[in-house]
């Protein structure tokens, strides 16, 4: 989103993925070429040589005082009823209310829904009650669903897939 010289590249207020690239920049990811493919590619901008970027997978968008503000993660990101959304927009409204110590969402692609999954000791129907005053009707979750306790990747973040997996274990 900037220039080698520091300039913003983009509109103000139009979230675009936050790119890095640079002299002190990694040659990529440690015994994991398929990974680094990904990630490090050729700047767009730098047709006359090789100019790796690194592509950091976050979002984010300028303000009017040239600002860089985060959104959230790219692989967070859906298109549900014609609105894109960040899921992770709807986690922080939940982890503010009363009773919701931590939310994670996930979005259902087949059904076209988006289930909230939240440890805490709010009632669903309390929650769901709750996000339509603080979310447009396009951003609640179609269920609200408590869990005791998420299980967590290896990097101490909660396991999305297993979430995903169990989910679709207990629909099916």
């Amino acid at each position: 989103m900037c220039s080698e010289e520091g300039t913003i590249i983009g509109d103000t207020g139009i979230a675009g993925e936050i790119c890095v690239a640079g002299t002190a920049l990694s040659l990529g990811y440690y015994n994991a070429p398929q990974e680094t493919a990904k990630a490090f590619v050729q700047d767009p901008n730098v047709s006359a040589y090789p100019q790796t970027m690194y592509r950091t997978g976050d979002m984010a968008y300028y303000d009017a005082n040239g600002d860089l503000c985060f959104v959230g993660r790219m692989d967070f990101q859906i298109k549900h009823q014609g609105h894109r959304i960040e899921l992770s927009e709807i986690e922080n409204v939940m982890l503010g209310l009363n009773g919701v110590r931590r939310a994670v969402c996930l979005y259902d692609g087949p059904s076209d829904k988006i289930i909230a999954f939240y440890c805490g000791e709010a009632r669903a129907e309390r929650v769901r009650v709750l996000l339509r005053g603080k979310l447009p009707p396009y951003m609640i979750p179609h269920k609200c669903i408590p869990v005791e306790n998420f299980a967590l990747t290896e990097n101490g973040k909660i396991d999305r897939k297993k979430l995903r997996e169990e989910y679709l274990h207990d629909e099916g």
